[in-house]
């Protein structure tokens, strides 16, 4: 009938696991030592990292990085990206009003490869 929108489309279960397959195939995930140094009062710092596992990441592959729950109040992680192959960036900000000088530590991630 006119006007009709066409029927959705209905997965079967090879579609859904090959998708699935897919996806996972594309993850990574692993973890990176970040140790940023003196971080001024209200302020940002993008910091480098390179591991062995950070190795396999290219420039353009989304990321997401966790924090260790060590983090010292008042510093958020603000975001994270491949600039460079195999290096990872990190931006941390102090939402404090004096500057703070985190401690070296490890961080994990996960990027998608596409």
């Amino acid at each position: 009938m006119a006007g009709l929108p066409e029927p959705r489309r209905t997965w079967s279960e090879d579609d859904r696991l090959g998708w699935m397959r897919d996806i996972q195939a594309r993850l990574r995930w692993g973890t990176f030592t970040l140790n940023p140094g003196s971080i001024a009062a209200n302020s940002t710092e993008d910091v480098t990292a390179t591991s062995d596992d950070v190795a396999q990441l290219r420039t353009g592959h989304h990321v997401t990085v966790a924090p260790p729950s060590s983090l010292e109040a008042g510093l958020i992680a603000g975001g994270a990206w491949v600039a460079t192959n195999g290096q990872i960036t990190v931006r941390i900000a102090n939402v404090t009003g004096s500057p703070i000088d985190p401690d070296s530590a490890t961080w994990t991630f996960q990027g998608l490869l596409f």
